[in-house]
Protein backbone atom coordinates (compact mmCIF):
# COMPACT_ATOMS: atom_id res chain seq x y z
CA UNK A 1 0.00 0.00 0.00
CA UNK A 2 2.98 2.20 1.10
CA UNK A 3 4.43 1.73 -2.87
CA UNK A 4 1.07 3.10 -4.04
CA UNK A 5 0.86 5.93 -2.27
CA UNK A 6 4.29 7.00 -3.17
CA UNK A 7 4.02 6.43 -6.84
CA UNK A 8 0.40 8.36 -7.08
CA UNK A 9 2.07 11.17 -4.73
CA UNK A 10 4.65 11.56 -7.54
CA UNK A 11 1.89 11.65 -9.92
CA UNK A 12 -0.20 14.40 -8.50
CA UNK A 13 2.85 16.42 -8.14
CA UNK A 14 3.91 16.01 -11.82
CA UNK A 15 0.25 17.06 -12.59
CA UNK A 16 -0.77 20.11 -10.57
CA UNK A 17 2.84 21.02 -8.88
CA UNK A 18 1.58 20.96 -5.16
CA UNK A 19 3.67 20.57 -2.28
CA UNK A 20 4.10 17.70 -0.93
CA UNK A 21 4.57 17.12 3.31
CA UNK A 22 7.18 18.99 4.40
CA UNK A 23 8.93 19.01 8.64
CA UNK A 24 9.39 21.77 10.14
CA UNK A 25 12.59 21.20 11.54
CA UNK A 26 16.11 22.63 11.27
CA UNK A 27 18.34 21.95 8.67
CA UNK A 28 21.94 21.13 9.32
CA UNK A 29 23.53 24.52 8.41
CA UNK A 30 20.38 25.93 11.01
CA UNK A 31 21.86 23.55 13.78
CA UNK A 32 25.22 24.40 13.23
CA UNK A 33 24.48 28.10 14.04
CA UNK A 34 22.78 27.11 17.10
CA UNK A 35 25.16 24.95 18.19
CA UNK A 36 27.47 27.84 17.86
CA UNK A 37 25.99 30.00 19.79
CA UNK A 38 24.85 27.96 22.84
CA UNK A 39 27.68 25.69 22.68
CA UNK A 40 27.40 21.63 21.93
CA UNK A 41 23.41 21.92 23.23
CA UNK A 42 21.68 20.50 20.32
CA UNK A 43 18.35 21.32 19.00
CA UNK A 44 15.64 19.67 21.18
CA UNK A 45 11.93 20.48 19.77
CA UNK A 46 9.48 20.27 22.49
CA UNK A 47 6.41 17.59 21.60
CA UNK A 48 3.66 18.83 23.75
CA UNK A 49 3.43 21.69 21.62
CA UNK A 50 3.55 19.60 18.41
CA UNK A 51 -0.82 18.83 17.39
CA UNK A 52 -1.55 15.59 16.51
CA UNK A 53 -4.88 13.64 15.34
CA UNK A 54 -6.23 10.92 17.89
CA UNK A 55 -5.58 7.52 15.16
CA UNK A 56 -9.79 6.96 16.22
CA UNK A 57 -11.15 10.14 14.92
CA UNK A 58 -8.68 10.36 11.43
CA UNK A 59 -10.68 8.04 9.46
CA UNK A 60 -7.71 8.08 6.50
CA UNK A 61 -4.48 9.32 5.49
CA UNK A 62 -3.86 11.33 2.16
CA UNK A 63 -0.96 10.38 0.00
CA UNK A 64 0.54 13.23 1.48
CA UNK A 65 0.43 12.04 4.77
CA UNK A 66 -2.32 14.47 5.85
CA UNK A 67 -5.53 13.43 7.81
CA UNK A 68 -8.43 12.98 5.42
CA UNK A 69 -12.46 13.74 6.94
CA UNK A 70 -13.90 14.09 4.13
CA UNK A 71 -14.30 12.67 0.57
CA UNK A 72 -16.93 14.12 -2.56
CA UNK A 73 -19.73 12.15 -3.71
CA UNK A 74 -22.07 13.52 -6.36
CA UNK A 75 -25.47 11.56 -7.06
CA UNK A 76 -27.69 12.60 -9.94
CA UNK A 77 -29.85 10.68 -12.48
CA UNK A 78 -28.17 7.46 -13.36
CA UNK A 79 -24.79 9.02 -11.48
CA UNK A 80 -23.62 7.97 -8.40
CA UNK A 81 -19.80 9.20 -8.36
CA UNK A 82 -17.47 9.75 -5.49
CA UNK A 83 -13.93 11.20 -6.08
CA UNK A 84 -10.64 9.14 -5.60
CA UNK A 85 -7.49 9.98 -5.14
CA UNK A 86 -7.42 13.43 -3.12
CA UNK A 87 -9.04 15.56 -5.81
CA UNK A 88 -7.86 19.73 -4.81
CA UNK A 89 -11.35 21.71 -4.48
CA UNK A 90 -10.95 25.44 -4.96
CA UNK A 91 -14.27 27.81 -4.29
CA UNK A 92 -14.39 31.11 -5.75
CA UNK A 93 -16.82 34.21 -4.44
CA UNK A 94 -17.99 36.91 -6.65
CA UNK A 95 -20.23 39.54 -6.05
CA UNK A 96 -21.99 41.99 -8.95
CA UNK A 97 -20.98 44.73 -8.91
CA UNK A 98 -21.89 48.34 -11.17
CA UNK A 99 -19.25 50.54 -10.90
CA UNK A 100 -19.51 53.87 -12.45
CA UNK A 101 -16.25 56.48 -12.07
CA UNK A 102 -17.53 60.28 -11.57
CA UNK A 103 -15.63 63.33 -12.54
CA UNK A 104 -14.06 64.33 -9.56
CA UNK A 105 -12.38 60.71 -9.21
CA UNK A 106 -14.86 59.25 -6.68
CA UNK A 107 -16.51 56.27 -7.55
CA UNK A 108 -20.43 54.62 -7.24
CA UNK A 109 -21.17 51.12 -6.26
CA UNK A 110 -24.20 49.78 -7.16
CA UNK A 111 -23.98 45.63 -5.46
CA UNK A 112 -26.55 43.88 -7.36
CA UNK A 113 -25.99 40.77 -5.29
CA UNK A 114 -24.27 37.94 -4.75
CA UNK A 115 -23.24 35.39 -7.43
CA UNK A 116 -22.77 31.57 -7.95
CA UNK A 117 -20.02 30.18 -6.25
CA UNK A 118 -17.14 28.99 -8.87
CA UNK A 119 -15.82 25.61 -8.02
CA UNK A 120 -12.63 24.16 -9.59
CA UNK A 121 -11.87 20.37 -8.98
CA UNK A 122 -8.06 19.59 -9.89
CA UNK A 123 -7.53 15.62 -9.56
CA UNK A 124 -5.92 12.61 -11.42
CA UNK A 125 -7.39 9.15 -12.92
CA UNK A 126 -4.53 6.41 -12.36
CA UNK A 127 -4.46 2.65 -13.14
CA UNK A 128 -2.23 1.30 -10.48
CA UNK A 129 -2.41 -1.85 -12.91
CA UNK A 130 -0.57 0.05 -15.41
CA UNK A 131 -1.96 1.07 -19.09
CA UNK A 132 -4.38 4.56 -19.68
CA UNK A 133 -7.35 4.65 -17.10
CA UNK A 134 -9.58 4.47 -20.09
CA UNK A 135 -12.99 3.25 -18.33
CA UNK A 136 -12.04 5.63 -15.38
CA UNK A 137 -12.15 8.65 -18.10
CA UNK A 138 -14.83 7.28 -19.86
CA UNK A 139 -17.24 7.87 -16.37
CA UNK A 140 -16.23 11.10 -15.99
CA UNK A 141 -17.01 12.27 -19.43
CA UNK A 142 -20.23 10.24 -18.77
CA UNK A 143 -21.09 12.65 -16.20
CA UNK A 144 -19.88 15.53 -17.80
CA UNK A 145 -22.54 15.51 -20.20
CA UNK A 146 -25.54 15.08 -17.79
CA UNK A 147 -27.70 17.23 -18.78
CA UNK A 148 -28.74 18.41 -15.66
CA UNK A 149 -27.78 19.40 -12.11
CA UNK A 150 -26.17 17.25 -9.53
CA UNK A 151 -25.95 16.93 -5.93
CA UNK A 152 -23.06 17.20 -3.94
CA UNK A 153 -22.69 15.15 -0.58
CA UNK A 154 -19.71 16.70 1.01
CA UNK A 155 -18.62 18.22 4.37
CA UNK A 156 -16.39 20.72 2.59
CA UNK A 157 -19.37 21.43 0.51
CA UNK A 158 -21.67 21.82 2.98
CA UNK A 159 -19.15 24.57 4.57
CA UNK A 160 -19.88 27.00 1.48
CA UNK A 161 -23.79 25.65 1.44
CA UNK A 162 -23.20 24.15 -1.52
CA UNK A 163 -25.51 20.79 -2.23
CA UNK A 164 -26.04 21.06 -5.93
CA UNK A 165 -23.60 21.88 -8.74
CA UNK A 166 -23.57 21.80 -12.59
CA UNK A 167 -20.78 21.04 -14.59
CA UNK A 168 -19.09 23.71 -17.21
CA UNK A 169 -16.09 22.21 -18.41
CA UNK A 170 -14.18 19.40 -17.79
CA UNK A 171 -10.46 19.36 -19.30
CA UNK A 172 -8.09 16.58 -19.25
CA UNK A 173 -4.37 17.90 -20.14
CA UNK A 174 -1.21 15.32 -20.96
CA UNK A 175 1.16 14.23 -18.46
CA UNK A 176 4.64 13.38 -19.63
CA UNK A 177 6.34 10.76 -18.46
CA UNK A 178 2.99 8.65 -16.59
CA UNK A 179 0.84 6.74 -19.04
CA UNK A 180 -0.75 5.06 -16.54
CA UNK A 181 -2.36 8.62 -15.46
CA UNK A 182 -4.51 11.35 -16.60
CA UNK A 183 -5.42 14.53 -14.80
CA UNK A 184 -8.42 15.88 -14.86
CA UNK A 185 -10.05 19.86 -14.10
CA UNK A 186 -13.41 20.65 -13.76
CA UNK A 187 -14.85 24.31 -13.30
CA UNK A 188 -18.23 24.11 -11.83
CA UNK A 189 -21.15 26.25 -10.34
CA UNK A 190 -23.02 25.82 -7.67
CA UNK A 191 -26.99 26.50 -8.18
CA UNK A 192 -29.79 26.62 -5.58
CA UNK A 193 -33.47 25.04 -6.66
CA UNK A 194 -35.80 27.55 -8.06
CA UNK A 195 -38.90 27.93 -6.35
CA UNK A 196 -42.42 28.85 -7.82
CA UNK A 197 -45.04 30.92 -6.43
CA UNK A 198 -48.39 30.98 -7.92
CA UNK A 199 -50.87 34.07 -7.11
CA UNK A 200 -54.31 33.47 -6.51
CA UNK A 201 -56.26 34.83 -9.30
CA UNK A 202 -59.44 37.22 -8.04
CA UNK A 203 -60.39 38.04 -11.54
Amino acid sequence: MAELEVRLRERILSSFRVAGKRYLLPDSKTLERQRAILGEQSYKPDSSQITVFQRDVVPASSVFGTPLFDSIRILGDGVDYTFQHDPLVDFTRTKKITETVLNDGNSVIEVAGVQPIDIRIQGVLWNPSGGFPDEELSELIRIFEEDTTLDVVSRLFNYHQVTSIYIKSLDTPALEGFEDTQPFVISARSIKPASLVILENNL
